[in-house]
């Protein structure tokens, strides 16, 4: 348990700042709407997580870290929110 706490990832302001960044994004994509909207929230969320990490290699590469949160995010927010959970509760495919 000690060893995580020696993380400054895990440490409550980072996961605090993480939240904060993902949860303005995701407001934002109320405005702008599926893809588009939720690499905006990828790229506050991973830009985030990449300068709290507290890791000076990962600092010099914040710009992959937005590019490739976006683009997952992107990705990920081209799929329904009810048509991947309907599978789950359907008796037939």
């Amino acid at each position: 348990m000690e060893r995580f706490r020696s993380l400054p990832g895990l440490r409550p302001r980072a996961i605090f700042v993480v939240a904060l960044s993902l949860s303005i994004g995701w407001g934002i994509r109320g405005n702008f709407g599926h893809e588009s909207g939720a690499m905006i929230a990828g790229v506050l969320a991973s830009t985030a997580a990449c300068l709290m990490s507290g890791r000076s290699d990962w600092r010099r590469r914040v710009a992959f870290f937005a590019l490739f949160g976006g683009l997952g995010f992107g990705f990920g927010g081209s799929i329904s929110y009810m048509y991947p959970i309907s599978f789950a509760g359907s008796e037939q495919w």
